[in-house]
């Protein structure tokens, strides 16, 4: 797979997209080189936008799941 180059600069604080009444805070996290593949497969299967929504959407299934049991 080709690396991609991002030269795009985060947007300002009060820009970042709300998300379930508040704004997001970004984290950083490192990840297994599999991991990022297959993240970047969903993407490229157009399964998700970005590895961002994909991985927010696994933790918030997480979080439901390990609150609700």
């Amino acid at each position: 797979m080709k690396k991609r180059k991002d030269i795009r600069k985060y947007p300002p604080k009060s820009s970042y997209p709300r998300f379930k009444g508040g704004h997001m805070t970004p984290i950083l996290t490192y990840l297994p080189k599999g991991a990022i593949e297959k993240l970047d497969l969903l993407v490229q299967h157009r399964l998700y936008a970005s590895r961002n929504e994909a991985i927010r959407m696994a933790v918030n299934d997480l979080i439901k799941e390990e609150l609700t049991g």
